[in-house]
């Protein structure tokens, strides 16, 4: 059995460090790990992967940030897109500057990834009625998701994170899901936050008259177990190093709280991102 892996740059630059850990355990469950990264970044050095990992030409073959290339590549083909003029109606998209611009931005990236002739016939050669399709992600690359359906009908597994995940997180709007989530058999969310939210925003998947039932089961992102520190003399530093944004979702407080309770030693903190909430934190 084969898993067709869909990531955003992974294993290319040096995002999305977390999968380095996931890749390991996938590659010994399948016998082969066909990865499809979205983009190339500026940094193409290649991470290594285990020997049965095949890394495919990226989908895009440019970086989204480029909005030039992205204009052309979603412009400039044949791909119907009559669902998505229905959606930016009956939603009433066009009443909201920032809706306007995640729909255009999000319709330039369908009609690119669904015009990649070369990538589609790639899993085409490769992929077998009872290989999986797994997206890391769920609002880019699941742009492909729908078309992969039609054509193949392997079962899907799609995570769901943060952005990726809620719409007041981009504005209240992510465009395309009445489009792309009919094509999800597995939802994979993080956390059990994230699956109360899809649960009650889309119950319709879950409705059992359906002809088809989707699945909403949590899936942690989690490391390997590297057991306790040494333990510390009371008197010397404790250093805590933490990495994320400052926005309210990331709950960096709590770190606060709990070194609250550590009265008896010097302590450190070292935080790796910024944020809304920085201000806060610093007057804490």
């Amino acid at each position: 059995m084969k898993l067709f892996f869909f990531t955003n740059t992974y294993p290319y630059g040096k995002g999305e460090t977390f999968i380095e850990n996931e890749i390991n355990i996938l590659a010994s469950n399948f016998d082969t790990v066909h990865i499809f990264p979205l983009e190339k970044t500026s940094n193409n050095s290649k991470r290594e992967t285990p020997k049965n990992v095949i890394v495919h030409k990226s989908l895009l073959g440019f970086s989204t940030k480029n909005k030039f290339k992205l204009l052309l590549s979603g412009v400039f083909n044949l791909v119907p897109f009559g669902f998505a003029w229905r959606e930016f109606f009956s939603k009433k998209v066009y009443k909201n500057r920032q809706h306007i611009w995640n729909f255009f931005t999000f319709l330039l990236l369908y009609r690119a990834l669904n015009s990649n002739k070369k990538a589609i016939k790639e899993i085409k050669k490769n992929i077998d009625k009872e290989d999986i399709l797994y997206f890391y992600w769920a609002d880019k690359s699941t742009l492909l998701l729908p078309r992969l359906k039609q054509l193949f009908n392997n079962r899907s597994f799609v995570r769901f994170h943060g952005t990726d995940l809620y719409e007041y997180a981009r504005f209240g709007y992510i465009p395309f899901r009445n489009k792309v989530f009919p094509a999800i058999d597995y939802f994979l969310p993080i956390s059990k936050n994230g699956q109360r939210y899809l649960l009650e925003k889309y119950p319709y998947f879950t409705d059992e008259k359906r002809n088809k039932v989707s699945y909403f089961q949590v899936s942690r992102l989690g490391i390997f177990d590297n057991g306790l520190n040494a333990q510390k003399q009371k008197n010397e530093n404790f250093h805590i190093v933490s990495c994320s944004n400052l926005v309210p979702i990331k709950r960096v407080a709590l770190i606060i709280d709990a070194l609250m309770y550590l009265t008896d030693m010097p302590i450190t903190w070292t935080h790796i991102g910024s944020g809304n909430d920085m201000d806060i934190y610093q007057q804490m």
